[in-house]
């Protein structure tokens, strides 16, 4: 009942309303790669094909949060942020069903592997709304 509880909860962050645009903005000016995965997603992919924009996920995932826990001008928000420490566990929790679900059936390693985007997209827009314009 809690797993239940905390999952949707992590839902009802990611639902919230950031703007996508600045975090696309903000995410390409710091070379992340997170508007290449979810067209990636939509495209059939057999097991071995997702395993890379796993790691490419995971990659960007490490970069965000280092930036928020030291980064000067996100300090305030990493580590402190209950959101992003709930974030930071929904997201480990889908990287090992992802890691459980891709030997087993592609939909649900898919679907793991989407909230794990989403999770790095809303820490993304997180940092981008409080960061400083980038030219």
């Amino acid at each position: 009942m809690l797993a239940a509880w905390f999952r949707y909860a992590c839902s009802l962050i990611l639902l919230s309303g950031r703007s996508r645009r600045a975090s696309s903005v903000w995410a390409e000016a710091k070379k992340l790669h997170l508007h290449e995965i979810a067209p990636r997603l939509e495209a059939p992919l057999g097991r071995t094909e997702l395993i890379p924009l796993e790691r490419t996920v995971h990659s960007d995932y490490r970069m965000v949060t280092y930036m928020l826990r030291n980064g000067s001008e996100f300090h305030p928000l990493g580590e402190a942020s209950l959101e992003c420490k709930m974030l930071y566990l929904h997201y480990r929790a889908s990287q090992l069903m992802f890691h459980i679900a891709n030997r087993c059936t592609q939909s649900t390693a898919r679907a793991q592997l989407s909230e794990m985007t989403r999770v790095v997209h809303h820490l993304a827009s997180h940092m981008a709304s409080h960061a400083e314009p980038v030219n």
